[in-house]
């Protein structure tokens, strides 16, 4: 299946296989919320399946998890590392240039819908 995602849809995958994550965990995860000051790093959800019962989680990043995740800690410390809205883009964009390459005779053109 791997070969098949995304590189987002791809890491998450990876790093829920890797950390024991819940989806909606890793996809709430943001570079400001994994202490990386210690190994392994730790990231605490800020909400999560059990929350309402009064448990806290904590899930770890070993180094596999580390080195899928470091790539996506590179964005502004605010936002989410996995954006979906990101992953459809880029599976849009490869499918119209796969039918692209299949189809040479076409050619895609930019048309401005105004001027300056």
């Amino acid at each position: 299946v791997l070969p098949l995602l995304s590189e987002q849809v791809k890491a998450i995958v990876e790093l829920m296989r890797l950390s024991g994550a819940r989806c909606a965990e890793v996809v709430q995860l943001r570079p400001c919320d994994v202490n990386q000051t210690r190994e392994p790093w730790i990231f605490q959800p800020a909400t999560h399946k059990t929350a309402h019962r009064g448990k806290s989680r904590s899930i770890a990043f070993g180094p596999k998890a580390r080195a899928i995740l470091r790539p996506w800690l590179l964005r502004p410390a605010d936002r989410f590392c996995f954006v979906p809205a990101e992953a459809e883009e880029a599976r849009l964009r490869a499918r119209s240039e796969a039918w692209l390459q299949r189809h040479p005779r076409f050619h895609m053109h930019f048309t401005p819908t105004s001027s300056s």
